[in-house]
Order: C-alpha cells, then structure tokens, then sequence
C-alpha cells in the first residue's frame, strides 16, 4: 500500500480548481488527472522502475528505465473517489480521498512473475517513480506530473503474506472437474452448498 498526500489546493471533488494558463505542468497534469473518469486515470498512470543494484547477473542485462502503465488486460485497476467528510460543526473529519486498487491475483500469468522475483528482491536495490503522463502511442502532448518517488532497498519479501499460486475462481473450477471424474457432484441451493454422491 502507498499513500499519496492530494495537493493543497484540492479540497473535494465536487469544486477541483479549473485549468489555469499560469498552472505550472505538473498542476495542470494533476489538475486533468483529478478531474478526469477511470478510462483517462488508467492511461495515464504509471510507475517507473529503475535498478540501482543487484547481482552482477541481473546488473549486467540492466533494462532501462521505462514507464509502465499501472492499468493492463492482465493487472486491471480499480478507482474510488471518497469525498470529504465533516461533523456538525462543519469541520473536516476525513479528507478527500482516491483509492486505486491493482489486481495482481486474478491472472495465473502475474502471478507466476511475481513468485519467480519475488525471491530475488532481497538482493535488489530498486527506485521506483509514480507519474503521471501521456498515453502510450498518442501524438498529441500533455503535461505531466511526478506523484512520488521511493525506494525499495533488498527487502525480504518472503516474510510477507503468499500470493497464492490459483484464484479461488481457478481452484473451484479445479475441484469441479476432479469431483465430477471421482463421481461426485457439487450441488448448490438457497441453503448451502453440498455435496452428493452421483448416481
């Protein structure tokens, strides 16, 4: 999870500050971005990786720098925009919020990549920048914004939770198929799932 504070000129998301030719880029680009649906969030942000040390194997194939869109057919975001919350007095109780979640779970093949890494991160130095800039392929130019900047310095990530090897949608239909071939069947109704022996 990582947490970005909203600029201060951002208050809720029913009254973000228009456009202004005096913006600086950045602004304007946050500005866009705010205001913008799902569909424009999800072509415009993106996280940079880039390798700063590791073991000479993967210090000598080095990938350069490239952007990366949070949002793909195989790791797809989800956006909430939370507004502003205030007691009777009229004082804020919970700032404005954007929430994005990216779906690493669902698809077998991020999920091999990232348990194949995963044990190598410890020997890794990373810094990693979230921007936000134009499509991938358009023409057209747009400002751009730089969101946060960390890094991720040999972290063992083998003590962290494990991301399971099958989605729950998989492993049912797993279970199903070895159920039907050991002559079971798996009945469900308004009460409860069970099982029944078939005839």
């Amino acid at each position: 999870t990582v947490y970005f504070r909203l600029p201060e000129w951002f208050d809720d998301w029913n009254n973000i500050p228009e456009e202004n030719d005096d913006d600086s880029p950045d602004v304007k680009a946050m500005k866009r971005f705010l205001s913008g649906d799902e569909d424009y969030r999800n072509k415009r942000l993106k996280i940079v990786p880039y390798l700063v040390d590791g073991p000479l194997a993967i210090r000598l194939i080095k990938p350069k720098p490239v952007e990366i869109t949070f949002h793909g057919e195989r790791h797809p975001s989800k956006w909430a925009r939370l507004p502003k919350t205030t007691n009777g007095a009229g004082k804020t109780t919970a700032s404005a919020l954007l929430e994005c979640d990216i779906d690493l779970v669902s698809n077998a093949a991020v999920r091999k990549i990232i348990n194949i890494v995963r044990p190598h991160l410890k020997y890794i130095t990373i810094d990693l920048a979230v921007v936000v800039s134009k499509p991938y392929g358009s023409d057209v130019e747009e400002p751009s914004a730089c969101l946060g900047l960390w890094r991720i310095e040999k972290v063992d990530f083998e003590r962290c939770a494990v991301i399971p090897a099958k989605s729950i949608e998989e492993v049912a239909v797993e279970v199903k198929k070895a159920m039907l071939m050991s002559g079971l069947q798996f009945v469900a109704d308004d009460q409860c799932p069970h099982l029944e022996i078939a005839a």
